[in-house]
């Protein structure tokens, strides 16, 4: 089996795409169990779909269920994209695995944080992203034309699965990337990017951003994403409206933070008072 020409394969679609290049980081990861267990076989066409049920079982035991999902998403994506083999893997379903319920900081605490952050670049993107909610790589590939002063409102290209989108943005967040923007080199305000690189027409790495969070926040970018729609929620927003701004595909997807909302569960109906 030619490992090397479907790896490339998958990445010149993943490329064409605009998925993210981890996308195809996590699928080569999840193709080397695949080549190890069909190293007999001469090319993934000749694999029936009982055979690939076979590996998938084979697999249980030594990887965790997350990880067997991302090596269904990988065999999905090659088969149906590469192959144009949609249906190679019908009737194999996806393991359920449990979400765990986010441990999500109180609004006063994130607010505290936000508040004494010195570096205009940390709280740019720590403020960014825990008022709109979008991914850390969103935040990194954000473009100064996508920012629409005049409608209040930021354009997400290219988002998880290939979508665009918009989140609202307050004049609060505005008046903090303005300060961020100012605070930068000449030589990077001719950047496209809103988080320039270090190297002329890059974007900033997802890794820096990560690191700069994390050390002022002591949370994780990923966090404020959680603390976003939690918070929301509890304000008062609609879940749809949350989910839309999240990029959520499924509304099931954002219904996770109607279990860390703790002030909507307190305004429920007090039982024992009734009774």
């Amino acid at each position: 089996m030619n490992t090397q020409r479907i790896l490339s394969d998958m990445e010149k679609e993943i490329s064409s795409r605009e998925l993210s290049p981890r996308t195809f980081d996590s699928y080569k990861a999840s193709m080397k169990h695949f080549f190890k267990y069909f190293s007999h076989k001469d090319h993934p066409t000749h694999i029936s779909t009982a055979e690939l049920k076979q590996f998938l079982e084979h697999i249980k035991n030594t990887v965790s269920i997350s990880s067997k999902r991302q090596c269904l998403f990988a065999l999905q994506f090659y088969y149906k994209r590469i192959e144009h083999l949609p249906n190679k893997l019908f009737g194999i379903e996806i393991e359920r695995w449990e979400r765990r319920i986010p441990q999500v900081p109180a609004y006063e605490t994130i607010a505290n944080r936000l508040a004494i952050i010195t570096d205009p670049q940390t709280k740019a993107a720590a403020s960014l992203i825990y008022s709109t909610g979008i991914r850390l790589m969103e935040c990194c590939k954000i473009k100064t034309k996508d920012i629409d002063r005049d409608r209040m409102c930021i354009y997400i290209r290219r988002g998880k699965g290939g979508k665009d989108r918009i989140v609202a943005m307050v004049p609060e967040l505005l008046e903090i990337l303005k300060m961020h923007w100012q605070k930068l080199p000449k030589n990077k305000q001719s950047s496209e990017y809103l988080f320039p690189g270090e190297k002329q027409g890059n974007y900033i790495s997802d890794a820096t951003i990560y690191r700069m969070i994390k050390k002022s926040m002591k949370v994780n970018p990923h966090m404020l994403r959680h603390a976003f729609a939690t918070h929301l929620l509890e304000s008062g927003s609609e879940l749809k409206i949350i989910s839309d701004m999240l990029g959520h595909k499924h509304i099931t997807t954002t219904e996770i933070y109607t279990h860390t909302s703790l002030h909507t569960m307190q305004r429920q109906k007090n039982l024992l008072k009734a009774a």
